[in-house]
């Protein structure tokens, strides 16, 4: 009896832990080659190239025995996955301001970039493109903000603000928000007079909103990074739908593996203890940006809390084979034998 409810106790834990890790993307499992093109933006106001093509070269597609990304993905997958021919385009300029950048989504912001370099990719040939800009990862300066003493209503296309100080020349993305929960709403700003706005309404996110005297205007200024998934993604030259990413220029190995590790189909890992939450196995790269198990590397530096490491973790075993890189003989799994 002891036996058979202790193999019950097994099954139902084994169970658990593969829910808890299961992608949404459908991509898994994943092996074979898998090479990506990584796009370098930056913008009709800031053309600086704060790291020449050549690093980035080295970082994704370097040579054996290096710690950037190729050896990272043919190390943890056991040489089952490869991304050998990864390639590096750019720097592009963008026919827009940094600040216009900034208030698209990061679907259109991966997008921007992508057809950038379409003439000089075959993106029907590469699994996922990496856009990289000339934003660092941390260390922006507190955007500007404001105040908008009167309440607004959502079919207001001109605002009147506190103050304008701060504020770039337009166009450019602003974040509105009084107190009340759900009134956040991002606005296009294509005119400033004064402290007189001429604004487009429901920009990116979601429909317009009212909003109450005093609501906050801020702002919205920054690289962003991450991924939006298989399922969101763009199809490009009539290819498959892209595994995607957008970062900073020094996001490092760590969070560039976490980023990839989306593309290929893998979503954020959890732990048994606290089964509702992301980013709570120290030991797994899906959980790299709030417990971090990493070493010290030669690419990337102090940012996304990775304290001084550039790469690492590995997968833990759930993720291995859910990547299909554990060799049947490897796996234990219980199929309801008595035991």
């Amino acid at each position: 009896m002891k036996s058979a409810v202790r193999a019950a106790r097994i099954a139902v834990l084994a169970l658990v832990a593969v829910a808890l890790f299961a992608p949404s993307s459908g991509a898994l499992p994943i092996t074979g080659s898998h090479p990506w093109v990584v796009v370098l933006c930056n913008f009709s106001d800031d053309t600086s190239q704060p790291q020449p093509v050549s690093y980035y070269q080295q970082m994704f597609n370097g040579a054996p025995g290096a710690d950037g990304l190729r050896e990272y993905y043919n190390d943890v997958s056991y040489g089952n996955l490869s991304i050998t021919g990864t390639v590096v385009k750019g720097w592009y300029t963008l026919s827009m301001t940094r600040y216009v950048f900034s208030g698209l989504s990061r679907y259109n912001k991966i997008k921007a970039c992508a057809e950038a370099a379409d003439a000089d990719v075959d993106y029907g040939t590469v699994w996922g493109v990496f856009a990289i800009t000339n934003f660092p990862v941390d260390g922006l300066p507190t955007p500007a903000a404001s105040t908008v003493p009167a309440a607004t209503n959502s079919s207001q296309t001109t605002i009147t603000v506190a103050s304008s100080a701060g504020f770039p020349a337009p166009p450019f993305a602003a974040f509105i928000a009084d107190t009340t929960a759900n009134n956040g709403e991002e606005v296009n700003v294509t005119g400033v007079s004064g402290n007189d706005w001429t604004v487009t309404r429901g920009y990116q996110f979601g429909p317009a909103k009212s909003h109450a005297a005093g609501a906050a205007m801020t702002l919205v200024y920054g690289s962003d990074y991450g991924n939006v998934g298989l399922i969101a993604s763009f199809p490009m030259d009539g290819g498959h739908n892209l595994g995607n990413v957008v970062g900073g220029w020094d996001f490092n190995v760590s969070g560039a593996a976490h980023e990839m590790g989306h593309g290929f189909g893998f979503e954020h890992s959890r732990k048994l203890s606290d089964s509702t939450n992301d980013y709570n196995d120290c030991w797994d790269i899906m959980s790299v940006f709030s417990c971090v198990s990493t070493f010290q590397g030669s690419f990337g530096g102090t940012n996304l809390n990775s304290q001084v490491a550039a790469a690492g973790d590995g997968f833990t075993a759930i993720n291995l084979d859910l990547g299909g890189w554990l060799s049947p003989r490897s796996v234990c799994r219980y199929r309801g034998e008595r035991v």
